[in-house]
């Protein structure tokens, strides 16, 4: 298909500029960043990632399946969104239900309201307690100030208690002492409306830092997939500033705040009311608003024994057809670290979360009661040590939380690391974890449908739905085959119980009421297990070139116990491609050009009938002046459209991801 004329013709007349204009520049001339194509293999393998163990820890030495992305590599793959940037995870599955709403999850369960997948940013959990998954429209940070993107697949139950089931994200920004001077980025294109960021650091006394900022973008709704017209497009701003104050030689003070605004589009058709025709088409925008106060305190008692403090307080709001809710989140969290005999590391701590929402239902649905404080207690210990020498070590650990729900729940696991050889690393891992139970889980009434002529399909929370486990085995190999070679591959065995089904209750079926209604109960009659594997390739080509690929397989059988008449939950085994293969291809080119070409192939998802895809994004860098560089993106260039996941079950008018490109200037001053 040829590409749209605006397309085309901004990606030509932004390629044309940026060729003109390098070759007046000097060599060096660049916006100060550090390319990691200038890194060794060994370099990237001794990155720190801090996940598994809650220490930094070389990421060559985590028994984990583990993957680091840079904020560089997060930048040169063109994404405008942090879920976007996750398509760079071997493991993780992220697609595009619309313009505004996303499916991230890691081994299967794929859904709008994905729920064993815990998200942090900077340490601060940012899952909704309503259903235990993510609003990611309303995640982002400056793009520029990431740091580095931490993701762990598999439990992490043990370090970060419930939620993390299947796997966790850390997002993680820069110290204020690593943005200083003013930063700035305007842009925009057929996708990506308009977007503009601007940061500003400096110092604070003789050792103190700071850095303010402001961001704001609009996105243009998705192309309709059906006879339905999509309204998705959304615009979203936020503001925020951080202080890093050392408060004498041995601690540290880290202060962050920020609020945020967004109007999402939403497109639903869903049971308006009581009365035929039943169903309606609702066009309108989600009001969200939302705000975080984050402090962390910490204290270097002695070589190796640190003390550790995070509190964080949580607003947010959303209002929206056909529920509004407001949420607000206390959470307090304690850790000391210290060495353990001669090899060994022991970490330890302990923490507090205070929830407090209120809810406005409809007739459509409603949360019982309306408004509901709850509270979660939590305690870990975490131990490593390497009993004969640095080459074996030996890490266990358990969480153990107390919640509103369900009460006390235990979460263990155990790690072995062994090094053959210099640059290869061995691991095994045993871990459990657990889903504890949501609001909606306990609380929901929806209508969720029309069976016949006027029977309504009603689901509700059941106070005795208790949590989902799974147990988790898993293997894998990271290392370095060659100067130009690296590998990191991760093989897992998991099994899932008490998973939540929705059960018909027809002895409750109640036909007097106006319309008669058909109840259905949330209970833990599902099962499941899945294996897979997942790996990673990277391979250097001098200084100036370097090739990341990685592939998924996944195989997910799900099954209900005896008694069980529930007939959504095996629908998962269909939710998740079987294969997923993607290459990101970087190169240095002269004169302090870049250029970035990401591919990725995805599998079939069977219960949507979504064939396979393939597609492509490039994006094109290059110094226009000192301390500036003009940024050139195609997104999907190889089909003018397609679809990546629906989301029946929630009423999303199907829409289809369009192919885009946007331009971008950035100053670094």
């Amino acid at each position: 298909m040829p590409w749209p004329a605006a397309v085309r013709n901004l990606a030509l007349a932004g390629l044309a500029l940026a060729l003109l204009l390098t070759p007046a520049l000097p060599a060096g001339a660049d916006t100060g960043r550090v390319d990691l194509t200038e890194l060794s293999l060994e370099d990237l393998l001794d990155v720190q990632v801090t996940l598994v163990t809650r220490r930094p820890q070389r990421l060559s030495h985590t028994p984990a399946a583990a993957t680091v992305l840079s904020g560089d590599e997060v930048r040169r793959s063109g994404a405008r969104t942090l879920a976007d940037a996750l398509r760079l995870v071997p493991g993780l599955q992220v697609a595009r239900v619309d313009a505004n709403k996303w499916v991230v999850t890691s081994r299967g369960f794929a859904g709008l309201f994905a729920n064993k997948l815990l998200v942090l940013v900077d340490g601060r959990s940012v899952y909704t307690p309503m259903f235990s998954g993510v609003f990611w429209e309303s995640q982002d940070v400056v793009l520029a100030d990431v740091e580095r993107i931490e993701v762990i697949r598999g439990p992490g139950g043990s370090l970060w208690g419930a939620n993390a089931v299947n796997g966790i994200v850390n997002v993680v920004t820069r110290p204020a002492a690593d943005s200083q001077g003013t930063h700035a980025t305007v842009g925009g294109g057929t996708e990506e409306r308009a977007f503009a960021a601007l940061r500003h650091g400096g110092r604070l006394g003789r050792a103190g830092h700071y850095r303010v900022y402001g961001k704001a973008q609009a996105r243009d709704r998705s192309a309709p997939a059906g006879q339905l017209a999509v309204r998705d497009d959304w615009r979203t701003a936020r503001a925020g500033a951080r202080l890093d104050l050392p408060l004498g030689a041995a601690d540290q003070l880290s202060v962050q705040v920020e609020a945020s605004g967004s109007d999402v589009g939403q497109g639903l058709r869903y049971v308006t009311g009581p009365a035929p025709p039943y169903y309606g088409t609702r066009y309108f925008d989600a009001r969200v608003r939302a705000g975080h106060l984050l402090a962390n305190w910490s204290r270097r008692l002695a070589a190796e024994r640190h003390l550790a403090v995070q509190v964080y307080g949580d607003y947010f709001d959303r209002r929206e057809l056909p529920i509004r809710g407001t949420i607000r989140t206390l959470d307090a969290d304690v850790q000391h670290s210290a060495g353990w005999g001669p090899r060994g590391q022991l970490v330890c701590g302990a923490g507090y979360r205070r929830i407090a929402d209120e809810y406005e239902g409809s007739f459509t649905m409603r949360l019982v009661p309306e408004q509901r404080t709850v509270h979660l207690w939590s305690a870990f210990a975490h131990g490593e040590v390497a009993p004969l020498s640095e080459r074996l070590r030996l890490s266990v650990g358990t969480k153990a939380e107390h919640n509103s729900y369900t009460g006390l729940e235990w979460q263990p696991n155990a790690r072995l690391w062994w090094s053959p050889a210099d640059d290869h690393g061995l691991w095994v891992s045993a871990a459990r974890a657990v889903r504890t139970p949501s609001r909606a889980d306990h609380g929901l009434r929806a209508v969720l449908g029309v069976l016949g002529d006027s029977l309504l399909a009603v689901l509700r929370g059941d106070e005795s739905f208790g949590s989902e486990h799974v147990v988790a085995f898993e293997a894998g190999y990271r290392g370095t085959l060659s100067r130009s070679l690296s590998v990191d591959a991760a093989a897992h065995r998991t099994y899932y119980d008490h998973l939540l089904t929705n059960e018909p209750l027809f002895a409750e079926r109640d036909l007097s009421l106006s319309p008669p209604q058909m109840p259905l109960a949330m209970a833990n009659l599902g099962e499941a297990t899945s294996h897979g594997l997942e790996a990673a390739l990277e391979w250097r080509g001098g200084d100036r070139w370097r090739l990341r690929g990685w592939y998924t397989y996944l195989a997910l059988d799900v099954s209900l116990k005896p008694g069980s008449l529930d007939a959504t939950t095996v629908s998962y085994e269909g939710e998740s491609p079987t294969h997923q293969l993607g290459a990101h291809a970087m190169a240095d080119l002269t004169r302090g050009v870049q250029l970035d070409v990401l591919a990725r192939l995805v599998g079939a998802v069977e219960n949507h009938d979504l064939d396979r895809y393939v597609t492509a994004d490039a994006r094109l860098s290059a110094p226009v002046a000192s301390g500036a560089r003009l940024v050139l993106v195609g997104q999907n260039l190889l089909r003018r459209r397609h679809r990546e996941l629906a989301s029946a079950f929630s009423g999303t008018i199907p829409a289809a991801v369009q192919r885009g490109a946007y331009a971008a200037l950035e100053w670094d001053l």
